[in-house]
């Protein structure tokens, strides 16, 4: 039985150290929790980093959804208050129907000589008519248009 005895107390003794303490161990046993919990640390941090960022994109495309859906609805409400105005135009008497007012545009001094050579390029061609008015062949009134169409474009090249 000694034997027996013996054997546990060696196996005892390696495994509580020389000294018979549990110091190396115990100080083994503190690093690797501190080594574990140093990476529980940084997994919890990544981990919430990542959560923020998932909550972040999840908030834009929220936000994004939403001007989508309010300027659909926007665009609807137009158009449902342009029907009813065509509409309630559409069945209006005569004398109540709104009439476009176009705002008078002064003339300018430019606009006076543009049109005075408009004037008189057709008067020219009033008398061009009615000279060449007797000539009634195809051939004839191609000419005439060619010489006209030449007229004109000397006028805007101007």
């Amino acid at each position: 039985m000694q034997v027996g005895q013996g054997n546990f107390f060696f196996h005892s003794n390696s495994r509580l150290g020389a000294d018979g303490g549990l110091g190396d161990e115990r100080q083994l046993l503190v690093e690797e929790q501190k080594l574990c919990r140093s990476r529980a640390r940084k997994f919890f941090l990544e981990t919430n980093r990542r959560r923020k960022a998932l909550e972040e994109r999840r908030k834009q495309r929220d936000v994004q959804e939403q001007r989508l859906i309010e300027n659909i609805l926007k665009q609807r409400r137009q158009r449902v208050q342009d029907a009813t105005e065509r509409f309630q135009r559409a069945h209006l008497p005569p004398s109540q129907r709104r009439r476009q007012c176009y705002p008078r545009q002064h003339p300018q001094m430019s606009c006076f000589v543009h049109n005075s050579k408009i004037f008189s390029l057709l008067s020219q061609r009033r008398e061009e008519t009615r000279k060449y008015s007797h000539l009634r062949s195809r051939n004839q009134r191609i000419i005439l248009f060619f010489i006209k169409k030449n007229d004109s474009n000397r006028l805007f090249d101007n």
